[in-house]
């Protein structure tokens, strides 16, 4: 069931088209600019355009300002400010720590842990200060308590105590660290959440003083998102990702989420180039299902985590989920510290969390210059394999921070005897031999297919080539074939074909390449903005507009935003499939609607529309992309195509735009 997500009161944020303003839009009656949330240089290009917190001064409501606001001249999008919490669940006393290393004590199952004395034969965490940056954001940190002080990072730039802003970022003297919620530079810990999870990160390690954190001489920032109570909002924690970005910080630790999908926080978390390792959350949910965020965003350096206890089984609070969460990490009844010098247990994926960012640390200090696609290969393929976390995580297993650290520099041999099974208009099947992790030896994490329009011959071919798929090999020796879709945009003619294989720490084969002409595809239905052709049946409020620099496009929102009872449908004409093999329907696309609340629904009707089946849908924002729907279920048919939109009626945004529709197939 949808749970509708808390928003702050009285405020929205509103991400700007680079080099539009507020100006431009219209935007300074009814709002005041609360602050400009600074990107940092080297982020500027990924990000985009300016992002504003905005505070309303009329009568208006957020859902009314969100709505005036989408869709506006220079606008990319609008939406409430969503209240974000710490994900943590306080508990009693317990001076041990299982969770590094598992005897049995308590009860548990001996090894259920997460194998530091194994890695910190390999790793310590480097040389005290030169170690990489983990920004905690958090509750704040105690950066005074005896057991972290050594640990903490000290800004360069800034002269403590002078009450000035040395370094220029907007936050005076942030040498610690700084406070996103009150924007100040002081991260003192409140509340003791954020303070815990330092501990498990980075407590000194081999000093006689209380516990060890999984690196002993780490390098971390307090970066304080939230009040007293561990309340926060997204506006708070996009300011603490980019705070943290423009510090230098290579992992992030993030103990707190939402059930508000905020683009804004995606965003600063996509053009950041550090890895943000997040709580799954603590309600016992399907994240598959119930998404939270920032855990459940789908970036590629994102890690969510759940939590298991010293039974090895997932402890019961914790959400999961088989294809968002990554992986499992010790977060029931965790000792580490708390704020003025003590020491405390406490439960929740908020302790899994620093348990996978501590690991990731000591990785990245054994490895420097290791890449987020290598360091999430190395969490995941090295993960312990138990039945709790089998269909509850991606990876099925629990963090292993000695076997994430090993050392391997052989990677895995050339995919052979790669050959086109088939290749049409709008598919492709290929097949080669599998290879192993090393050479022709053990299993391989994963191989890619790409495809290009052009020889793919070195690495640059190879980056600029699409992707095509993702999977599993099999076993070294075994037949693999892969199926999947053609990007809609490939033209007929000559394509080229890539596949790579890659072992668990991030060693990649050589490429094997194969070259085929992909056909002239069969038009079936193609929408022409110039005519009017009875090609569609437009209910509700769709009708052709100019979006960005494409004429005639088709929108269910003209005016700006959706109305509030919106079950708009634009629904084609009849189309008959028996003029083609393998059909598609392709389109390109935009959209921005309140996330899983509203959304465009692809349907397909076979009974001249009494009945209908999805086949896709958008939720969400994204820009322009171009999409493939496969209608293989529907060959020989005689099909209607719908585009639906709905909605919860809560919160109106700027709905979808579509461009180039059309039905084809292979001859």
């Amino acid at each position: 069931m949808w749970i509708k997500p808390a928003f702050v009161p009285g405020q929205v944020l509103v991400k700007m088209a680079p080099g539009a303003s507020l100006a431009d839009a219209g935007a300074a009656g009814g709002l005041r600019v609360i602050r400009r949330l600074a990107v940092p240089g080297a982020s500027e290009a990924a990000a985009g355009g300016d992002l504003y917190q905005l505070g309303l001064t009329d009568e208006s409501t957020v859902e009314e300002t969100v709505a005036r606001m989408s869709g506006r001249l220079g606008v990319l999008y609008a939406e409430p400010n969503y209240v974000v919490e710490l994900a943590g669940l306080p508990g009693d006393l317990r001076p041990d720590q299982w969770n590094l290393h598992n005897n049995g004590q308590g009860g548990g199952r001996p090894g259920a842990d997460v194998g530091a004395a194994a890695a910190w034969a390999l790793q310590t965490g480097g040389p005290n200060g030169e170690g990489p940056l983990v920004a905690v954001i958090d509750s704040g940190v105690d950066y005074a308590h005896p057991d972290l002080a050594a640990n903490m990072w000290t800004n360069p730039d800034e002269i403590p105590g002078n009450g000035r802003d040395d370094d220029g970022n907007g936050y005076p003297d942030d040498v610690h660290g700084v406070n996103t919620a009150r924007h100040t530079g002081e991260p003192m810990d409140d509340n003791g959440h954020g303070t815990h999870v330092a501990g498990i990160i980075g407590a000194c390690g081999n000093n006689g003083i209380g516990i060890a954190g999984l690196n002993w001489t780490a390098t971390m920032a307090a970066v304080k998102m939230t009040n007293e109570h561990g309340s926060s909002d997204a506006a708070s924690a996009v300011a603490s990702i980019l705070y943290a970005t423009s510090i230098g910080a290579r992992i992030t630790s993030n103990s707190w989420g939402a059930a508000g999908y905020s683009q804004a926080l995606k965003d600063a978390m996509a053009a950041s180039p550090a890895l943000h390792v997040c709580a799954a959350g603590n309600s016992a949910q399907d994240n598959d299902v119930l998404p939270t965020y920032p855990a459940s965003f789908d970036l590629p350096n994102v890690v969510a985590v759940a939590a298991h206890n010293r039974y090895d089984a997932l402890a019961p609070f914790s959400n999961h989920g088989a294809r968002t969460v990554h992986l499992a990490a010790p977060g029931e009844a965790i000792t580490s510290t708390l704020p003025g010098g003590g020491y405390g247990q406490m439960s929740g994926t908020s302790m899994a969390t620093p348990h996978v960012a501590g690991v990731a640390a000591l990785v990245a200090a054994q490895y420097p210059g290791i890449r987020n696609d290598q360091m999430v290969a190395r969490l995941m393929s090295s993960v312990v394999l138990a039945p709790a976390y089998a269909g509850t995580t991606i990876s099925g297993g629990r963090v292993n921070a000695a076997a994430a650290l090993r050392a391997d520099n052989l990677p895995p041999a050339e995919p052979g005897g790669v050959r086109l099974a088939h290749l049409g208009s709008n598919r492709v099947a290929l097949e080669w031999i599998a290879p192993g992790d090393d050479g022709m030896r053990g299993w391989a994490w994963r191989y890619e297919v790409r495809v290009a329009e052009r020889p793919i011959t070195d690495e640059q071919g190879w980056s600029d080539a699409l992707p095509l798929a993702l999977g599993t090999p099999t076993a070294p020796g075994a037949k693999e074939r892969v199926n999947c879709l053609l990007p809609s945009h490939l033209p007929p003619g000559a394509a080229f074909f890539a596949v790579k294989v890659l072992d668990g720490v991030g060693n990649a084969s050589p490429v094997a390449t194969v070259s085929g002409n992909v056909p002239t595809p069969v038009v079936l239905f193609q929408d022409d903005p110039n005519t009017e052709s009875g090609d569609w049946t437009m209910q509700g409020g769709w009708a052709r507009t100019r979006a960005a620099d494409r004429d005639g496009v088709l929108t269910d929102s003209p005016g700006g935003t959706y109305p509030a009872d919106a079950d708009t449908r634009l629904t084609s004409r009849p189309i008959d499939l028996r003029g083609c093999r393998n059909p598609v329907l392709t389109f390109a696309e935009r959209h921005d609607f309140e996330m899983s609340a509203d959304a465009c629904r692809v349907e397909i009707s076979v009974d001249d529309g009494r009945r209908w089946r999805e086949v896709a849908r958008y939720t969400g924002f994204e820009g322009w992309r171009d999409r493939v729907v496969d209608l293989g279920a529907f060959e020989g048919r005689t099909v209607r195509v719908r585009f639906r939109v709905t909605t919860d009626g809560a919160i109106q945004k700027d709905g979808i735009y579509l461009d180039e529709i059309r039905v084809s197939g292979d001859p």
